[in-house]
């Protein structure tokens, strides 16, 4: 059964460890699509077009199937087009433990590399990233500042 669709050179999205898997060249994933593409992505336009859905989407299967790839495709695809803003996070836990130095540079550079192409001049995205960093750190540090004070009531 030959599953070869076409043959297309996909854009890298952003530095992410998702992409350390891949083998670019000349700063494109080359991507055999297969067959089930044009099903999984319908599926997901019509999840996208439905009213009070919830937009997540899950993707499971056996190793080696080419589910990463699959996603990038579609994300990146996905990107091409003005109407919508796509984030890939392949895996939340791997990525939380290989992102504990600065843990919300990847999301920042994710949400600017989703958002880039929206019309904002570079002072309102300036703004808009100190204001996302102020928020996680003080979220971060009432976090702390509470696990402190029950702490300290617990040896009291």
């Amino acid at each position: 059964m030959e599953d070869l669709y076409d043959d297309v050179d996909l854009p890298r999205l952003s530095p992410n460890k998702l992409q350390d898997s891949f083998h670019f060249v000349n700063g494109k994933l080359p991507l055999i699509r297969r067959n089930n593409h044009d099903q999984i992505y319908n599926a997901i336009m019509k999840a996208l077009n439905e009213e009070n859905s919830s937009r997540g989407l899950y993707i499971y299967g056996p190793s080696g199937l080419g589910k990463s790839y699959s996603l990038y495709y579609l994300v990146s695809e996905l990107r091409l087009q003005h109407d919508y803003r796509v984030t890939c996070i392949n895996n939340c836990e791997e990525w939380r433990s290989s992102h504990q130095i600065e843990p919300y540079q990847y999301l920042l550079n994710e949400l600017l590399c989703t958002f880039n192409k929206d019309e904002l001049t570079s002072l309102t995205i300036t703004d808009w990233v100190e204001l996302v960093m102020y928020e996680l750190t003080n979220n971060v540090r009432n976090k702390l500042l509470y696990y402190e004070s029950l702490l300290h009531n617990a040896k009291v």
